[in-house]
């Protein structure tokens, strides 16, 4: 996806669609993941839009649809305070994750953060 000039990460409200010729495509991922082949080429060839709504600059919270094959959408809250919250997912079940903005600096020439806290 891209943005335009006066969005920044710490802007993003907003509709999106997913721009599949600057993307790539996302099957390795998704096996990566476990997703059996035919729900990966059906992902692959669906539409991806996206709504984020930053209710502040430590709290996002987007919702994502996939229009292709039923695919149902997901939403999910990023809350940037780095506490692990727990959420079912439709998609991949339960998960656990945590977030928090980062500086560029604790970022590798590869894009691999470092040791996280």
């Amino acid at each position: 996806m891209s943005a335009p000039p006066e969005k920044t990460l710490k802007t993003l409200s907003g509709n999106w669609k997913l721009n599949k010729s600057l993307s790539d495509d996302i099957s390795p991922v998704l096996e990566l993941q476990g997703v059996n082949t035919l729900l990966r080429k059906a992902i692959s060839a669906a539409s991806v839009h996206l709504r984020i709504s930053q209710v502040s600059e430590n709290e996002i919270h987007i919702a994502q649809t996939a229009t292709a094959a039923g695919i149902p959408g997901t939403t999910e809250q990023y809350i940037l305070d780095y506490q692990w919250r727990e959420n079912n997912d439709p998609f991949f079940g339960q998960i656990k994750g945590r977030s928090r903005w980062i500086d560029r600096s604790e970022v590798d020439e590869e894009g691999l953060f470092g040791q996280a806290g």
